[in-house]
């Protein structure tokens, strides 16, 4: 039952899932490392530093077209349950930028990564719960 809410059912969606999983691990782990690496300034503003900023981005554009790829050799079942998943991600995300500053006001930390925590949460947990609501 879990592999088939995970990998579904048409035969290429294990390895569609595969690579969509894969490169969003990919491009967080050199999100971190290239904020980790200017913020301490370890690389002199130039090239190098102009690289590491610009290579999470690049890597998005993989995250980006294997999920589009993922969607499109998806079942119906499966590409609905993206779109709620993806519509509450995405509405959780903007509700909370824009409201996140008044939180700011009361002493909540000034740091943009809680929308994007926020965001990935919401469309992880709309995952689920929709999963679970079309079994």
């Amino acid at each position: 039952m879990l592999r088939k809410l995970l990998y579904g059912e048409a035969p290429g969606d294990r390895r569609n899932l595969i690579l969509l999983l894969g490169s969003t691990l990919l491009w967080a782990l050199c999100l971190t490392a290239a904020n980790s690496v200017l913020e301490r300034s370890l690389l002199p503003i130039g090239i190098l530093s102009t690289f590491a900023a610009i290579l999470p981005m690049a890597v998005g554009v993989l995250v980006i077209w294997s999920h589009i790829r993922y969607l499109q050799h998806a079942d119906e079942l499966q590409r609905r349950i993206q779109l709620c998943a993806m519509a509450v991600g995405f509405g959780v995300t903007i509700i909370f930028a824009l409201s996140y500053p008044a939180l700011e006001y009361i002493g909540a930390p000034d740091d943009g990564n809680v929308f994007v925590l926020a965001g990935v949460l919401a469309y992880a947990a709309g995952g689920v719960y929709w999963s679970r609501r079309y079994r």
